[in-house]
């Protein structure tokens, strides 16, 4: 059948395009579910594309046991990386203060006031928001009038960021930014 080399290589992107396809069909068919078991179908989606295919590629060369082993993990970790850059780009719209002050402002002609903008981005206004969409997720827990951790989804994949975050950059998501306390050539760190 030929040299099927580049198909174990091209198995993990191969798997990315199953997970953006899936996302997109279920973005469009699943509006009900939230964005994050959206987003968790398809990256499961794309993980079982991905493998199919790096094992499909893997008993055509008839490799050893071993080889097949490491081979599936090592496309594995980087259908994993591919997937998180997928997350982070389609997050970026969403979370990102600053890309969504420029799109108000791209869409106004008329400009808007820094008032206007602070009433848009009222922090208190987000803070709840926020908050009432952890307590409807149920990923925290609010009795009478106190707020609960609660283990959810969210939070395990908070972790795997985490855990990333600690591989690639070397320090723990939390480090990054801390409101109450200034950056280190002593002015406030800017969260977005």
């Amino acid at each position: 059948m030929g040299d099927v080399y580049p198909w174990l290589v091209l198995a993990p992107i191969f798997g990315l395009s199953a997970q953006v396809f899936f996302h997109l069909v279920l973005c469009w068919t699943c509006r009900r579910w939230g964005f994050f078991r959206r987003l968790a179908v398809s990256s499961a989606a794309g993980f079982v594309g991905g493998t199919v295919a790096s094992v499909l590629a893997l008993l055509e060369m008839q490799s050893p046991a071993a080889d097949v082993v490491v081979l599936l993990l090592f496309n594995a970790l980087i259908y994993l990386a591919l997937s998180y850059g997928y997350f982070n780009f389609i997050q970026l719209n969403v979370s990102s203060l600053r890309i969504r002050m420029l799109h108000e402002l791209s869409v106004n002609a008329q400009g808007l006031s820094e008032q206007k903008l602070l009433d848009l981005y009222n922090e208190r206004e987000m803070l709840e928001y926020r908050l009432a969409r952890l307590v409807q997720g149920q990923q925290i827990a609010e009795r009478r009038g106190r707020l609960y951790f609660r283990r959810s989804a969210v939070y395990a994949i908070a972790l795997v960021i985490d855990f990333c975050k600690r591989l690639v950059v070397g320090r723990r998501i939390r480090d990054a930014y801390t409101p109450s306390s200034p950056a280190k050539d002593g002015s406030r760190a800017d969260p977005a």
